[in-house]
């Protein structure tokens, strides 16, 4: 992980997991101090590549259904400012399909995955959150409703699960 740090030339951030004293939870570029052994020791933490602009994608993914949002903000990390505008997306053919190959492969049915738009326009994934918040998203675009889209997921989980169980028992 140092060497990641160390070739990312001071362009890498760190996510803390957990936070300390030395290592808060919110976003930032990686320094001397958040490298020190004790700091890396007690908190637990995911290094990425920095990648720069304003456009944050978050993407809601309930089963093969995915809404997106970009998130417009200065911020390095919009979840601490809230101040974002945010609008739907609509991500093209070939950035769903990866998106949905991944989770499979994961073995995910749900999962909140973060991107970023590069000067190009060409999204970057960031991570998938397997538990990842959305709902916030519905309160701050009135067009990307999600509690609907959420709830027929559940049903249909609820659904696929049963016929699972009842084709075991028979």
């Amino acid at each position: 992980m140092r060497a990641f740090c160390a070739a990312g030339g001071g362009r890498v951030i760190v996510k803390s997991v957990a936070g300390s004293q030395k290592a808060p939870l919110m976003t930032g570029f990686v320094s001397d101090e958040i490298l020190a052994e004790e700091a890396i020791r007690i908190c637990p933490a995911i290094y990425q590549e920095f990648i720069p602009g304003t456009r944050h994608l978050r993407i809601s993914c309930f089963g093969d259904a995915l809404h997106a949002a970009m998130l417009e903000t200065e911020a390095l990390d919009w979840r601490y400012t809230m101040d974002a505008h945010v609008t739907r997306f609509e991500l093209d053919g070939n950035t769903a399909c990866r998106i949905r190959r991944v989770l499979t492969e994961l073995g995910l049915r749900m999962g909140m995955v973060d991107m970023k738009l590069d000067d190009a326009g060409i999204p970057v994934w960031l991570e998938v959150n397997p538990q990842g918040q959305f709902m916030f998203l519905e309160g701050m675009c009135d067009a990307l409703p999600l509690s609907r889209p959420f709830c027929d997921f559940l049903i249909a989980e609820a659904r696929r699960a049963r016929s699972i169980k009842g084709s075991r028992a028979a």
